[in-house]
């Protein structure tokens, strides 16, 4: 069996799916069939084998009345800038204007960073 090539793209299909599920209470069918595409291939996305490709995260943000750039933002997790009071606040500014100009975007629930810790959150959001 040939093992998949694994890439940032694939990364981010397993983050969007995760985040489609998670947050907008959505099924592995019901995104495939936004997508048109098989629900087996989005269920590869979901385990990190395949990438979305543009087309895929278009439907996805014209389902959901967002941008396809406030669909990745939402799903991607922060990781470095809540080390950094600049960036945190960048950050939090960008889920404010997101939030202004998509009507469909939620800012993902607190998520455990990878070692395993939650973020800190800032007193302005």
């Amino acid at each position: 069996m040939r093992r998949p090539r694994r890439t940032k793209f694939n990364d981010q299909a397993k983050a969007v799916v995760e985040y489609l599920i998670s947050e907008h209470d959505m099924t592995v069918t019901q995104i495939a069939e936004i997508c048109q595409v098989d629900k087996s291939f989005i269920s590869r996305c979901k385990n990190g084998e395949r990438e979305l490709s543009y087309d895929h995260l278009d439907r996805l943000s014209l389902a959901l009345d967002v941008v396809p750039g406030a669909l990745l933002f939402a799903a991607m997790p922060m990781r470095v800038p809540h080390r950094n009071p600049r960036l945190r606040e960048l950050h939090e500014q960008c889920v404010a204007l997101l939030n202004a100009a998509s009507p469909g975007f939620q800012k993902p629930k607190k998520r455990k960073r990878d070692d395993g810790e939650t973020p800190p959150t800032s007193a302005a959001a």
